[in-house]
């Protein structure tokens, strides 16, 4: 990681304004002057990877029912649940820099360090405590000239929730779509009570400087910014955010899929009569 790091924390909340403004970055700023790594959260939602099918990867009448709102983002990867108890990280770079691998370590090491939290990287390039309980799970997306790798970190999700919405209802699905691979989770929280988002956001501003680019703390304030994705700022933000939106983008980019249903054969008047 030879490019200096700047570190961008999203002070919006909505899960589509915030894939929009990464993908904004991706296809627009300069990646050869500096790598970028973002932080953001956002009020509840289920995200679904580019080539999933939203019906056999979560309970979208529930979903709906709650309020709990549904996207799907333009990396591959498997389903997330989303709340302000998760903690997003976007690490941003020129294609040739791109490094899933040391991206994920660097995590691991502020967990390690900071918190006694005993995490590692797992085979699948997830996040894991105990040895298989999961706190981070992990996608990307890889252009000519620039990539993108971003990952989650349950901080203190409402785990409830979680499991409810992402268990589907739908039986029957026949698909070639990717399937995600159910696994058990844990908050950080439960192995670090007084551990927060805002307490890790923190952590991480400062590792990124430190680790990242070889800085003392002191400087971490002039590579930092809080920043609210406005159309003035990005320029074409909000109709993206709007195009995030839709129906059609959500549910319209499903892969091809058949339904099976068992049905009983009806019986004819004739039948009956035989029964008699």
């Amino acid at each position: 990681m030879s490019r200096q790091w700047r570190v961008l924390i999203s002070k919006s909340h909505n899960i589509y304004l915030n894939l929009a403004w990464e993908d904004w970055l991706y296809r627009n700023f300069d990646f050869t002057k500096a790598s970028l790594l973002l932080m953001w959260r956002n009020t509840p939602c289920v995200v679904i990877g580019r080539y999933q099918n939203p019906w056999k990867e979560c309970n979208v009448s529930m979903m709906a029912d709650a309020g709990i709102l549904l996207a799907r983002r333009h990396s591959g990867g498997g389903t997330v649940y989303h709340d302000m108890g998760n903690l997003n990280f976007s690490f941003m770079t020129e294609r040739n820099l791109y490094n899933r691998k040391t991206n994920l370590h660097f995590i691991v090491k502020v967990l390690q360090d900071v918190y006694g939290i005993r995490a590692v990287v797992s085979p699948r390039d997830d996040i894991v405590v105990n040895e298989k309980l999961k706190v981070s799970g992990t996608a990307a997306k890889l252009g000519r000239k620039a990539a993108y790798h971003h990952c989650t970190l349950l901080c203190n999700v409402e785990k409830e929730h979680l499991r409810a919405v992402l268990k589907p209802n739908n039986k029957g699905i026949q698909t070639t779509a990717s399937e995600s691979v159910p696994s058990p989770t844990v908050n950080l929280a439960e192995i670090a009570p007084a551990l927060t988002c805002e307490a890790l956001m923190n952590s991480y501003k400062k590792a990124a400087y430190r680790d990242l680019n070889g800085s003392s703390d002191e400087d971490a304030l002039e590579w930092t910014e809080e920043v609210l994705p406005t159309e003035e700022a990005y320029h074409g933000v909000t109709a993206e955010a709007s195009k995030l939106e839709t129906k059609d983008f959500v549910f319209g980019n499903t892969p091809k899929f058949k339904i099976a249903r068992d049905f009983e054969e009806p019986t004819t008047k004739n039948e009956k009569e035989n029964w008699i």
